[in-house]
């Protein structure tokens, strides 16, 4: 609705001693979304180059008979559609700077020009309304130069509505504009984008949108202060149409001066002193504060899915904050409350931020299964705890770390002492020392020749068994048997069976001339830790003080 009608009773009395006749006036009121709605390319907020091509587009006379307006709801595509109309159609143009003054641009302004249809593709979406069109398509402009057609929503029409209109976006007569609007072009087919001139309108930012409210009060003699007209904008995401509607509403409602207090109250948008709160709560694990202060915002009546939404975003800027990102344009907070944001990151981890973001997320979708919105919160909250509470590795390593740092670093190793041998026997040890080393390389010598013979004859039985006891080695020999070591379970097992011993026994008895025996033996190796980490002195601290059992280490 863009305007309010209010009738004011008024007496008037024409004779002395006469019945008063009574008189109704009508005073009406024009919303500020369409009175200070723009006029002209320049006037238009957010949307420069837009504007600029369009306007450099008719100077140069380079008109295009389709035009697509794509873009979120309330940045202007609507309002730039009636500029181009007039541009077009002004009895001094087409121009880019209609005079506004002419029959022309007054009937489009007011929206009665017999020249300029704006049809609403939402409830003219069948084929039969396109046929419809397409009869009064050939039909000359009754008093303009060009017959434009302005379909909004056009993402709405069906896909024979669509099919229908392809033959006249192809071939369309000289005097024919559309423009069509619409907030979802991937709705619409590529046939109908291929024959359009494309136009992608963006979010207007918060301080364009405060800065145009602030001209607007001035104009209405509204006192506002800039903490209320950067939450006007902030919640208004990018739309100009919005935050002048919500403007609208603050004057009739607020009394005096506009302040954040009373935006807040109107809209039930929570205030950041709430957040705070519920975050010491989850931080200082109280959770009978937590749940009073659901109850609280509960009973104020704010939405609870506006609530965590809000604490999602609150949460974000702390994150963003924590890893280095304090940019106003990025945050869309004041400076004051980017502090607030640096203040919080102190206490919470990026990963336990991360983690909390993706289950609000998840709380929130949960929001359409059940009405019980309170007791999702609540337990939400005991979530959000629990999720603050869990330690990170890169927690216990940094904290055991510094903690253990120290007592590391000053621990003293016990150093090996010299044997103490007389001076006198030095020499007579050293001598033995070489006969037994001499007797054993002999002896060892003879073994390994007799044992290679073994080895031989085995190849000539079975050559594959051969190559398996060639991978041992003798370990020792103790009572008339030789045992052999492996380092592989492979050869052990092929070879650790009584046919395969038997055969190897017969021939050591006939190599030795003796009576001999042989046994296997698998080596034993150290298991080794899964990863490097987990010897290191750090993490057996950390073992040590939570009492923990590794499950898995990673690198950070």
């Amino acid at each position: 609705m863009e305007s309010k009608n209010f009738i004011k009773p008024v007496r008037r009395i024409s004779k002395p001693g006469a019945r008063p006749a009574l008189y109704l006036t009508i005073m009406s009121y024009t919303v500020i979304a369409r009175k200070y709605r723009p006029q002209k390319f320049e006037e238009l907020i957010g949307q420069k180059p837009i504007a600029e091509t369009l306007a450099n587009a008719i100077k140069d006379d380079k008109i295009s008979h389709a035009y697509l307006f794509a873009g979120p709801r309330g940045v202007g595509k609507t309002s730039t559609a009636r500029i181009l109309s007039k541009s077009l159609n002004c009895e001094k143009g087409p121009t880019p700077n209609p005079c506004g003054v002419c029959k022309n641009c007054i009937e489009i302004t007011e929206g009665n020009s017999l020249d300029v249809v704006e049809i609403d593709g939402a409830s003219n979406r069948g084929i039969d309304e396109i046929r419809n069109l397409k009869e009064k398509v050939s039909f000359a402009p009754a008093n303009s130069k060009y017959k434009i057609y302005i379909i909004d929503e056009v993402h709405m029409l069906t896909e024979p509505a669509f099919n229908a209109l392809l033959k006249t976006l192809e071939e369309p007569p000289p005097h024919i504009v559309f423009i069509f609007a619409t907030t979802e072009p991937h709705k619409i087919p590529a046939t109908v984008l291929s024959r359009c001139q494309r136009y992608d309108f963006r979010r207007i930012s918060i301080s364009e949108i405060v800065q145009h409210l602030k001209k607007i009060a001035k104009n209405e003699n509204v006192n506002i202060t800039d903490d209320a007209l950067f939450l006007i904008a902030k919640n208004s995401d990018g739309s100009l149409r919005d935050s002048q509607s919500t403007l609208d509403q603050l004057i009739a409602f607020a009394e005096g001066e506009i302040t954040e207090e009373k935006v807040r109250q109107l809209f039930g948008i929570s205030d950041v002193e709430i957040y705070q709160a519920f975050l010491k709560s989850i931080v200082n694990e109280e959770i009978k504060n937590g749940l009073k202060i659901i109850y609280e915002i509960y009973n104020k009546g704010i939405d609870l899915k506006q609530f965590v939404t809000n604490l999602i975003e609150f949460l974000r800027n702390i994150f963003l904050v924590k890893i280095g990102i304090d940019d106003i344009n990025i945050l869309e907070e004041s400076k004051d409350k980017i502090e607030i944001f640096k203040r919080f990151a102190k206490d919470f981890e990026s990963e336990v931020l991360q983690e909390m973001i993706i289950y609000l997320t998840e709380l929130l979708n949960n929001f359409r299964y059940t009405i019980q919105f309170k007791s999702l919160l609540e337990i939400g909250f005991l979530n959000l705890i629990n999720i603050y509470k869990k330690v990170t590795l890169k927690f216990i390593y940094e904290f055991v770390k510094e903690f253990a740092q120290e007592d590391i670093a000053n621990i003293k190793f016990p150093k090996k002492k010299p044997l103490q041998e007389p001076v006198k026997e030095k020499e007579k040890d050293k001598e033995k020392d070489k006969d037994k080393d001499k007797e054993l390389s002999s002896v060892s010598a003879k073994i390994e020749d007799k044992w290679n013979e073994v080895i031989n004859k085995l190849e000539k039985t079975s050559k594959i068994m051969s190559v398996f006891l060639r991978e041992g080695k003798i370990k020792e020999i103790k009572n008339n048997t030789i045992y052999i070591l492996f380092d592989k379970r492979f050869n052990y097992d092929n070879l650790n069976n009584e046919n395969t011993r038997a055969k190897i026994i017969k021939i050591m008895n006939e190599v030795f001339n003796t009576s001999m025996n042989i046994d296997f033996i698998l080596e034993e190796k150290k298991s080794e830790p899964k990863n490097k980490f987990e010897s290191t002195p750090v993490i057996k601290k950390a073992q040590e003080i939570f009492k923990g059992t590794i499950i898995n280490t990673t690198k950070e």
